[in-house]
């Protein structure tokens, strides 16, 4: 795994050399993890296209994550997958901005993610989604907050 360091898109990697459970590899280029790309760069976005064969986006934010905070995702396919709803990440109906809105305890938000039914399921269908993509046609890039 190795770290992109970009301007204007945080905590991306390449999960490329990860060892998977049958002891194969991942291979480098294919699969990106980062944080939203609401503030990222038409450069920042073309250097991935080009040196990285980035041509997809997943978002696993909320609808109302998007909202407010759109990804710039340039000419890249992009696809939303929520994971979680607005209630399971802990945001309330009321309209205030996110960075208004009190931060879920991450530790209790993540167990949860592997505890409880329904958000596996979820995540079940999103990683089989991400992992569906066909390689040849470029690196799949998925993002939370």
């Amino acid at each position: 795994m190795s770290v992109i360091r970009l301007a204007t898109i945080s905590n991306l990697r390449d999960l490329g050399g990860l060892t998977t459970r049958d002891g194969r590899r991942i291979r480098s280029g294919c699969l990106l993890r980062s944080a939203h790309l609401a503030e990222a760069s038409p450069e920042d976005l073309q250097y991935l296209h080009e040196h990285h064969r980035l041509t997809r986006v997943i978002d696993l934010r909320t609808a109302l994550e998007r909202e407010q905070m759109p990804d710039l995702t340039g000419p890249l396919s992009y696809t939303p997958l929520p994971l979680l709803t607005e209630s399971e990440a802990g945001f309330t109906r009321e309209k205030r901005p996110l960075d208004q809105m009190e931060i879920p305890d991450m530790p209790v938000l993540y167990r949860r993610i592997v505890t409880e039914e329904a958000i596996r399921k979820r995540l079940s269908v999103i990683l089989r989604s991400i992992l569906s993509f066909d390689v040849s046609e470029g690196a799949v890039l998925w993002h939370g907050s």
